[in-house]
């Protein structure tokens, strides 16, 4: 038990071992371990650049470095019972100069969405828009985001920080990047050891907690009890917080039921959409890690619950059997004779059915959705309902044909049974991943998919959408189906080779009528007015700008002529896409590699990773995604190592 001190002041600390917490006027908050245990390990961290502190940072800054606008003092704005948003006073540094901004009320509107910002003259800003419509809101390259709101009819009910507190100073890639980092950092381990209370542990190895979790050494010792959880400390440089046990120091690597899997981000979660995209980039220099990728993705696919079926820990199910619920495996087994899920379980909520225990992760409000994945949070307790069908499936789908392309003789595991109660091989589970959500959802009216199956949202709810960006990885999917089933030694289909080859056509009819001629831009989404602006330099980088170079990204044979128009209207109407965007959380590489992609000369290409480099990367983000790492790493070696061929 913690005796936190009673009545504290703001901003009064409170110390228990090696852990300190900070009263922020109405809870306390876990601030940075103690610099000294972190400072003394972190170096032994592979793959990452030592630690810069803050001061450091701000030094450099000042000593003329450009950088971006961050917080220097501020206090957290109150929670609201109404629409009004008391803003307290904060001193803002932009790079010409530093801003004493007063405090203020501001009265929200009601059902938006709402960003706050300091402009480049110290005042605030305010831009709402409809829920539907965030996408519109405009970005400043020059301005400090500080808050993103969210009010229902009666009150603010979501308050999101955008602001940093030390200066991101404008610089090319510092840490390196590279295969090394990208298995150490995104791949949650498959190999480890039982942790044992009072035991010698050694440096680099993964020790599995009773619960589960899976947490690497990176200093011998001699530990104590397993974390309970880990905690991410939003101001470390390294990405990771740094629990102490014992006297040896660890880091969360992710949870044993997703062994293989790929994480979004070194303390992010899994989004499988993203670490789908990295497998088939990484495929060929890191195939052992892309390969347990595709394999993790394969089982951790929910579908149908099965009666008298063996399931192993982590297995999903949810559909017309399991109550409106997504149902995660806690402790294997077999499945009872008939279902008993019960009705209206509550999240996080433990049902026993035959032998195996069961976890609610989720809500899927409708019954007929088959063969779909759930992302996870940071911690891998807990699932996020994902952002498409359509997308999820037509990567994983790229992503064994990219595997098969960097490794064609490792044909064996395409004819193995898998984990799924069904018993179907890896190609039998391709082939149903592909019906349910590719197959059975092209419409007919504009041929192209929709972004969940029969537009059913598993949250709840309708959405009907046929999206450019998402159909672009539709036909590479359906490309990659067509060669996987077409080379004999693998898939061995010529009938359903042809099938697929079918659907990808029609995919690519559908995408070029998304043209407008007008704008000299696709459409971002089927039947709606284009988003392309009548003036140059008014357009938002996501998603519009983005878009335009999806298809080059993905190998699609749209037009040559508007592909060439496509990267020209970015640069006309989003001339700062290389340096920042307005993805808040994204390096958002994609669109610099579709460039690599694109450039017809080696200088073109080393033109685009230089200016990537030096003016896009930020060195000292934490938060880099799979995915972008993995476009970094295929963009230098397109223009260093060689010049690729690139397979869609």
């Amino acid at each position: 038990m913690f005796n936190f001190p009673t009545s504290p002041a703001l901003g009064q600390k409170f110390t228990i071992g090696s852990k300190m917490w900070s009263w922020n006027g109405y809870a306390w908050d876990l601030q940075v371990v103690s610099r000294a245990a972190f400072d003394s390990y972190v170096q032994h961290v592979t793959g990452l650049e030592d630690e810069v502190t803050a001061a450091t940072k701000y030094a450099n800054a000042l000593a003329g470095k450009e950088f971006y606008p961050f917080v220097l003092d501020y206090t957290l704005p109150p929670t609201s019972s109404t629409t009004a948003f008391v803003l307290p006073p904060v001193t803002v540094q932009f790079y010409k100069g530093k801003f004493d901004v007063p405090g203020m009320t501001y009265n929200a509107p009601t059902l938006m969405i709402v960003d706050v910002w300091i402009n480049d003259a110290g005042a605030y800003v305010f831009e709402a828009c409809a829920y539907d419509a965030y996408n519109s809101l405009p970005r400043h390259d020059n301005w400090l985001h500080m808050y993103r709101l969210q009010t229902s009819a009666t009150k603010i009910q979501g308050i999101y920080q955008r602001f940093g507190t030390y200066p991101t100073i404008k610089r090319g890639v510092a840490r390196p990047y590279g295969p090394t980092q990208f298995k150490d950092l995104y791949s949650i381990p498959t190999a480890y050891v039982n942790w044992v209370d009072g035991a010698a542990v050694t440096r680099g190895t993964v020790y599995k907690s009773a619960g589960g979790d899976l947490w690497k050494c990176e200093d011998g010792g001699v530990c104590a009890s397993a974390p309970a959880a880990p905690t991410y400390e939003e101001d470390l440089n390294s990405g990771f917080s740094i629990e102490i046990s014992g006297n040896a120091p660890f880091t969360f690597r992710g949870r044993s039921a997703y062994s293989g899997a790929l994480r979004t981000s070194p303390r992010g979660g899994v989004q499988w959409y993203f670490a789908n995209i990295a497998a088939g980039l990484m495929a060929g220099k890191c195939p052992v890690e892309c390969k347990a990728h595709i394999q993790a993705a394969l089982f951790h696919m929910a579908d149908n619950w099965v009666p008298s079926a063996y399931y192993f820990d982590g297995s999903k199910v949810a559909g017309a059997l399991t109550q409106g619920r997504v149902w995660e495996a806690q402790i294997a087994g077999q499945s009872g004779v008939a279902s008993t899920f019960p009705a209206a379980a509550a999240i996080n909520s433990m049902h026993v059915d035959g032998s195996v225990t069961w976890k609610c992760i989720g809500i899927c409000a409708h019954t007929d959705l088959r063969m779909f994945w759930y992302d996870t949070e940071p911690t891998m307790r807990a699932a996020r309902s994902p952002d498409s069908h359509d997308s999820y499936a037509a990567t994983l789908v790229w992503a064994v044909w990219r595997y098969m392309d960097a490794n064609p003789t490792d044909t064996a595991w395409l004819s193995v049974a898998t984990k799924h109660p069904n018993g179907k091989t890896v190609l039998g589970l391709l082939q149903d991943i592909l019906y349910f959500n590719l197959h059975t959802q092209l419409n007919g009216a504009t041929l192209l998919s929709n972004t969940f199956q029969y537009n059913k949202v598993p949250g709840g709810g309708m959405y009907a959408a046929n999206f450019f960006m998402d159909n672009c990885e539709v036909y590479a999917g359906f490309l990659a189906a067509e060669r996987l089933w077409g080379n004999a030694a693998w898939g061995n289909n010529a009938p359903f080779s042809a099938y697929n080859a079918t659907f990808k056509n029609d995919v690519l009819t559908g995408l070029e009528s998304l043209w407008e001629k007008e704008t000299g831009t696709y459409k971002y989404i089927a039947g709606l007015p284009s988003m392309a602006p009548t003036v140059p330099g008014k357009a938002n980088f996501y998603p519009l700008c983005m878009s335009q170079a999806w298809g080059a990204l993905w190998g699609v044979p749209l037009y040559s002529d508007r592909i060439e128009k496509c990267f020209k209207f970015m640069g006309t109407h989003y001339p700062m896409w290389w340096a920042r965007n307005d993805m808040d959380d994204l390096l958002a590489f994609g669109s610099h590699y579709a460039h690599v992609l694109y450039s017809g000369s080696c200088t073109a290409k080393i033109e685009s990773l230089r200016r990537a480099e030096t003016e896009r990367f930020k060195s000292d983000q934490a938060d880099v995604y799979v995915m972008d790492i993995a476009y970094y790493i295929s963009m230098r070696d397109s223009v260093i190592v060689r010049d690729l061929s690139y397979k869609a």
